[in-house]
């Protein structure tokens, strides 16, 4: 049987966006309060970036793969500009975090998730997806992620550093309810933005297990 590899990646142009917001002033970012992860918010399917002078949305879709046997849906990540009428309503609405405004970004990275069935040591699958965006400020780290591989639902999160976020491990969404000889291994990578559109793919792996 050979193996199935399904990729779920930011666009160039998404990519182009977010590193745009390099050196800018933070302002906010959206959310709801996420109150079974205190400090941390949520959305569904959006999440407003706003620094001086731009900003943008971090979108969740939901789109169609086949890489475990049929079709299902898994939510892909996308970066739009946004207009100030959408900012002015987040504004007003009061469903944003102002935390560490005025704070230069520093860092854009891209976060990405490597995830492999194995069955008897040998790879079924791998699913390669993007599962959120980190913005390195000074003094605090925000990551804007997937709070699941399955749904659009987005999650905010601040971290003193970017080696401090405290970012679940999914994996637990397959590794379950294993057959005999079926077990799942998982990489995660910090990847710099301006190295993911120089289409070096690189980054140091943080986490998990190699596949």
């Amino acid at each position: 049987m050979s193996e199935k590899v399904a990729t779920s990646h930011l666009d160039a142009q998404s990519l182009k966006l977010l590193a745009a917001l390099l050196d800018k002033q933070w302002q906010f970012v959206t959310g709801e309060p996420l109150p079974e992860r205190p400090g941390s918010m949520a959305a569904f399917d959006e999440v407003l970036v706003a620094v001086d002078g731009d900003a943008v949305a971090v979108q969740s879709a939901l789109r169609l793969l086949d890489f475990e046997g049929s079709d299902d849906e898994y939510p892909q990540l996308g970066v739009v500009p946004t207009d100030t009428r959408a900012l002015d309503r987040a504004r007003k609405s009061g469903r944003l975090s102002y935390r560490n405004r005025g704070a230069v970004v520093s860092q854009v990275y891209i976060v990405r998730e490597r995830l492999s069935q194995l069955r008897n040591g040998e790879v079924q699958w791998t699913y390669s997806t993007d599962i959120g965006v980190v913005f390195g400020l000074s003094g605090v780290a925000v990551a804007v992620v997937k709070a699941s591989h399955h749904v659009e639902a987005l999650q905010v999160s601040f971290g003193a550093s970017v080696e401090e976020l405290d970012l679940p491990d999914r994996t637990i969404e397959w590794d379950w309810d294993n057959e005999i000889g079926q077990e799942y291994r998982t990489r995660r990578d910090f990847i710099d933005v301006r190295d993911c559109l120089e289409g070096s793919g690189g980054g140091a792996p943080r986490g998990g297990q190699e596949p």
